[in-house]
């Protein structure tokens, strides 16, 4: 951060200075899980300015308070570090990290209905619309700016797209841990991404695990904003991958997500 940001480090709390890319990728930064108790979160959603300029306001905030840990020392998931790595790229790029996806990263995986924001058009019945709250009685929102996370988050959480943009994702991640092709991306890339760092079982964006049932290591993640749920497995010795969404982020999301995980393992798996 302080190489790309030198005019921020006299202002930077300790070690922040030090943080890297991959210290922010891999969730091991020490930036915090929780913008809540500093007022950041708040001051986020009141902000009225570019997305760009939310993040920069973002760096200037977060940073000079201390870290939760000396960096590349502990873990902790943070939407703060994956924006300020948001951040860094779009600083170096000279271009909006919106403008980066879709230019770059959405052609690379053949994603053509990806944006970001919530998908649903405001007074239009263009997709299912989000829901939170209890399963049981759910809340609707209705689309627009509040629907979604402030724009300033969105290198961790504001990406859209439809379900077979999400499978082509999934598979484009497991063609470059088996090896497939085409791939946008080169072997060695893939394997920094997929590997775990810092003694964590966590790589750049992806949680690594093994078990039996996926004859060695898989990669998961999960992704909500209180009002969808998505989930995405791969499994490269099984060279097998899903993706499960549902328009509802409330209470059990995620256990009706792995159920459905679960059932398409045991019925459409290998």
């Amino acid at each position: 951060l302080g190489d790309i940001f030198p005019e921020a480090v006299s202002s930077m709390a300790a070690n922040w200075s030090g943080v890297t890319l991959k210290h922010l990728l891999a969730n091991a930064s020490g930036a915090p899980g929780d913008l809540n108790p500093s007022g950041i979160w708040t001051k986020l959603w009141d902000f009225n300015g570019l997305p760009v300029d939310g993040r920069k306001f973002l760096l200037n905030e977060v940073t000079t308070r201390p870290l939760r840990f000396t960096p590349g020392n502990g873990y902790e998931y943070s939407n703060a570090g994956f924006a300020l790595a948001g951040h860094m790229l779009e600083t170096v790029a000279g271009k909006p990290w919106e403008v980066l996806m879709e230019e770059r990263f959405f052609p690379a995986f053949g994603i053509e209905s990806g944006g970001t924001g919530v998908p649903a058009t405001p007074r239009h019945l263009d997709h299912p619309v989000g829901h939170g709250g209890n399963s049981a009685n759910p809340t609707i929102y209705d689309p627009g700016a509040n629907a979604d996370n402030p724009p300033a988050i969105g290198p961790a959480a504001t990406v859209h797209m439809n379900i077979a943009d999400m499978a082509r994702y999934a598979q484009g991640h497991l063609r470059g841990a088996v090896g497939g092709l085409p791939s946008p991306l080169s072997p060695a890339s893939w394997e920094t991404l997929h590997t775990r760092a810092y003694g964590n079982d966590y790589a750049l964006g992806w949680g690594v695990y093994n078990a039996p049932w996926a004859g060695g290591d898989f990669l998961q993640h999960t992704g909500s904003n209180t009002q969808w749920f998505s989930a995405i497995w791969i499994v490269p010795e099984l060279n097998w991958a899903c993706v499960v969404c549902i328009n509802f982020g409330g209470t059990n999301a995620a256990n009706k997500v792995n159920a459905v995980s679960t059932w398409l393992f045991t019925n459409y798996g290998p």
